[in-house]
């Protein structure tokens, strides 16, 4: 393939050699690392950001779009519900539970909404979270 000579190279990651020919300029060991390490960097769902926000709207709006599992867990494995109790959002609690959340799914270290909810000291929340279902007998491993 050939580039042609005025090929505006400076800020690309390849350029035109002196024959037409183009090549890879520079180290690019580091780049390539650091797409793979993308994928450990942390995320959330929009429905983590709305929940931690305690946005209850936004929250109905997502879920009853249809294209949001309610259960889908960011990099730390916490679901939305996770988020919500954590930040002691008792009416995007009740929402998410509404609508079917987890109250016993487990995070990276192994904590449900209700072990927060015990943990953050807030009685409503742990109400809500035994009325659907949640297991205030199940072990926490580790701390928060």
């Amino acid at each position: 393939m050939q580039w042609p000579n005025n090929f505006p190279a400076d800020n690309n990651i390849i350029s035109p050699d002196s024959g037409g020919n183009f090549a890879l300029k520079g180290n690019h060991d580091a780049a390539i690392e650091s797409d793979y390490g993308a994928a450990e960097e942390p995320f959330r769902t929009s429905l983590h950001i709305a929940a931690e926000g305690g946005h209850d709207s936004m929250v109905d709006m997502l879920l009853t779009s249809g294209h949001i599992a309610i259960d889908e867990s960011d990099s730390d494995a916490n679901t939305a519900l996770h988020v919500a109790v954590a930040g002691q959002k008792l009416v995007v609690a009740l929402l998410l539970l509404r609508y079917g959340a987890n109250p016993n799914a487990e995070n990276a270290e192994g904590w449900t909404p209700v072990h927060l909810a015990v943990q953050t000291g807030s009685l409503e929340i742990v109400e809500a979270l035994v009325a659907h279902g949640g297991d205030l007998g199940k072990k926490a491993r580790g701390s928060t």
